[in-house]
């Protein structure tokens, strides 16, 4: 079987498996972010991290919002790091300097459903909501979830496997909070071959006086 077939497949029974919101989102459970509750986002170098999606690229984007959208972020720069650099194997060093990390804060108290509880169950939620490659109903969750009016998603990342890393989507416009990027840690880069068996290819650059051909 060819493997976009398989693909396609296994995303149609993904969907499936995974309902559509009921209207009784407002009772969903919830975490709460605080003013200093630290997020991290991977971004290219030359771009500010606060960018809000809603053309349906991203899993929980506001599909249809005519100014609202979707920043998504991360509780951990590992967690940011398999979800941006998705291919396995050997990356390269290049790619990665040609990012940054930075760390948010939510501008408020923000209320976020928590689809990592046990209790998503009951309304409908399954473990798809993490991992579905069609996003049709988990954008329908995130239109529901802000139509109950949640800050936000909180959510297992589809690409690590175990569903331990956490990521965030919140919902806003634009942001002025302030950023700090700064190139990606030497630990997140151990920590994602060791885990996952992403390595970084060392860039080869030529010796102090070598002699050029």
């Amino acid at each position: 079987m060819r493997v976009g077939l398989l693909r396609d497949l296994v995303a149609s029974r993904q969907c499936r498996l995974l309902a559509l919101p009921t209207t009784a989102c407002a009772v969903f459970q919830s975490t709460w972010y605080s003013l200093d509750r630290k997020l991290l986002r991977i971004h290219r170098a030359d771009r500010a991290p606060w960018w809000y999606s809603r053309d349906g690229t991203g899993r929980f984007d506001l599909v249809g919002a005519t100014s609202r959208g979707t920043c998504y972020v991360a509780e951990t720069e590992l967690a940011s790091f398999v979800e941006v650099f998705r291919d396995p194997g050997l990356i390269s060093q290049s790619l990665v300097d040609s990012k940054r990390v930075s760390t948010l804060h939510v501008s408020h108290e923000s209320r976020l459903a928590d689809c990592t509880s046990g209790l998503a169950r009951q309304f409908g939620g399954t473990a798809a909501i993490h991992a579905a490659e069609d996003y049709a109903k988990t954008n329908a969750w995130a239109r529901a979830f802000a139509d109950a009016g949640f800050d936000g998603v909180r959510y297992f990342v589809s690409h690590d496997p175990r569903q331990v890393l956490l990521g965030a989507a919140l919902f806003g416009e634009t942001s002025d909070q302030p950023d700090d990027p700064r190139p990606l840690s030497l630990d997140v880069v151990v920590d994602a071959e060791r885990i996952f068996g992403i390595r970084v290819r060392p860039t080869h650059r030529p010796r102090h006086g070598a002699a050029r051909r």
